[in-house]
């Protein structure tokens, strides 16, 4: 994903990984810092520090890579009574708890 952002005048002053947050929904603040310090994120065309502070008008552009090898897809198993493996399943044991006298 690629998206470039203007800087408001309510931002000014604010550190770039802050502003990233506030602008880009869903993105958690060390997941930014990371994509600061990898090189995905640059403000009026150059490389910048997470800790940079924000003026007014700079463009700040943002490449987010699509993730590799991650895990897409989700299955769940699903237990219902007519699962034999479910009814099969052994009991935990119970644990024995001895008390200091």
């Amino acid at each position: 994903m690629n998206a470039t952002f203007a800087v408001p005048a309510d931002s000014a002053g604010a550190r770039l990984d802050v502003f990233l947050v506030s602008v880009l929904g869903g993105q958690s603040r060390s997941h930014i810092q990371r994509l600061i310090k990898d090189g995905h994120v640059r403000v009026d065309g150059r490389e910048a520090k997470p800790n940079l502070a924000m003026k007014t008008g700079q463009a700040v552009a943002v490449d987010i890579p699509d993730p590799v090898g991650a895990n897409t897809q989700r299955f769940y198993r699903v237990v219902t009574p007519q699962d034999p493996a479910a009814a099969q399943a052994p009991a935990s044991p119970a644990r024995r708890v001895q008390r200091r006298k």
